[in-house]
């Protein structure tokens, strides 16, 4: 008797052991996703990683500086982008807020009514004040499209006209010459956690 009880004590200790170390586990992994959602991992020039809040991010946002934000849908990016157009605002600074996926119908029909593709592509490259390219898609196979896309980017590269991009998916799957671009003149944002939209914690 003596000798079982000894037993279970045991096991019933190495449960206790157990038990703490899941619920280590479990407390460093919640707080790991603490420290992870609602951050940003910004990926300067030299490709080394820093974390950052977006409250941040805005403070150091720059109108005379060109931004690529990228991440999965429902991270913030459009919002973050609102939230630069609110400061451009209070800065007096003029912009042009243009949605890609409109601005992609619109140059395949301009083939076929009276507005001109040179007119659609120079209202946006030569605009003086900054430009907003939202939710840029990289699925587009479309020459056009993409030759569009890219004389855009290069025009206000070439010409220091800042333009802040957001984005799905990272620049290795864009275009060669479109990332080339954009990395060249643009400081890079990856936006990382849980889908805003889906309220996951």
């Amino acid at each position: 008797m003596v000798q079982k009880k000894a037993v279970m004590n045991t096991q019933s200790l190495e449960d206790k052991f157990k038990e703490n170390d899941l619920l280590q586990k479990r407390e460093q992994y919640s707080k790991k996703r603490k420290d992870i959602i609602g951050k940003l991992i910004k990926i300067p020039a030299d490709c080394r990683k820093h974390h950052t809040y977006k409250k941040d991010i805005l403070q150091e946002m720059n109108p005379k500086k060109s931004y690529f934000l990228y991440g999965e849908s429902g991270r913030g990016k459009s919002v973050l982008a609102s939230s630069w157009c609110k400061q451009l605002i209070r800065k007096n600074i003029l912009f042009k807020w243009i949605n890609y996926a409109k601005l992609s119908s619109k140059i395949k029909s301009s083939f076929q009514s009276h507005e001109s593709y040179y007119e659609i592509i120079t209202d946006i490259s030569e605009y003086p004040g900054y430009v907003i390219l939202d939710d840029m898609a990289s699925e587009s196979n479309s020459p056009i499209i993409q030759e569009a896309t890219y004389v855009i980017i290069n025009d206000r590269c070439e010409n220091n006209r800042p333009v802040l991009i957001t984005s799905n998916k990272p620049l290795e799957v864009y275009d060669t010459r479109i990332a080339s671009r954009i990395a060249g003149m643009c400081i890079v944002y990856e936006f990382v956690g849980a889908d805003r939209r889906l309220g996951d914690e």
